[in-house]
């Protein structure tokens, strides 16, 4: 620590590191960066409004968390394409010609 820094100063460099770390591992899974990020009693405050398993605590919820931010979609051609999850845990999701209402 230098002079210049604080222990504040510290603890919010660490939580902003933990905080990116999380996002990135909502948009990679990767079990070892979970296991190394996540406690047994962390908690997804945003979990109310997801599917039941996500508001587990620990490695098992943010694993529920990030397998329904990444569901498998069909496409037109029956093969499966990833949908693209946002930091608000929003999906953005490719519809087929198909599926569009026929409004002739």
């Amino acid at each position: 620590m230098s002079d210049a820094e604080t222990p504040s100063d510290i603890a919010l460099a660490m939580a902003h590191d933990l905080v990116s770390r999380d996002f990135r591992l909502m948009e990679n899974w990767d079990d070892g960066e979970a296991s190394a990020i996540t406690g047994p009693t962390m908690c997804n405050d945003e979990s109310v409004v997801e599917p039941p398993a996500a508001r587990q605590s620990g490695i098992a919820g943010a694993r529920a968390t990030y397998d329904w931010l990444h569901p498998p979609i069909p496409n037109c051609d029956g093969r499966s394409t990833a949908s693209s999850p946002t930091e608000t845990g929003r999906s953005r999701r490719r519809r087929c010609p198909a599926a569009r209402p026929d409004l002739s």
